[in-house]
């Protein structure tokens, strides 16, 4: 039985890095502004007092469905077989995404933001 536990630990764990290796550098990107997101969100939350567990879960499953869909995105390029970057354009639109909502936690957190770049986010927004 310990045999058969170690076979499959090592057969999953080879299609995972597999997969993993084929991961376009923009979803790392995306996962790394994702938790630097959150992380921002936490360190806002608790300057401006106001820390909710049920905001950070509602966030948690947002950012856990986009994921989702990065991932839907990359089945569908494969099942198209398509040149063009569906995931990489998909994941690129979402990092921008991410990195507004850095900026707008850090206003929130009270860092100072250059007034212009304030001004372009609230045409964003709109």
């Amino acid at each position: 039985m310990k045999l058969y536990l170690t076979y499959a630990i090592g057969g999953l764990s080879g299609i995972a890095l597999g997969w993993l290796a084929n991961v376009p550098t923009v979803v790392w990107s995306l996962i790394a502004l994702m938790s630097l997101d959150v992380l921002m969100g936490l360190g806002a939350a608790f300057v401006t007092k106001t820390i909710s567990s049920d905001v950070s879960y509602r966030g948690m499953v947002r950012k856990s469905l986009t994921l989702i869909l990065v991932a839907a995105t990359g089945i569908l390029q494969q099942t198209w077989q398509t040149e063009v970057p569906l995931v990489s354009l998909v994941a690129g639109a979402l990092c921008a995404k991410e990195l507004i909502s850095i900026i707008e936690n850090a206003i929130r957190a009270g860092i100072p933001i250059p007034q212009p770049l304030v001004d372009a986010i609230e045409k964003l927004k709109r």
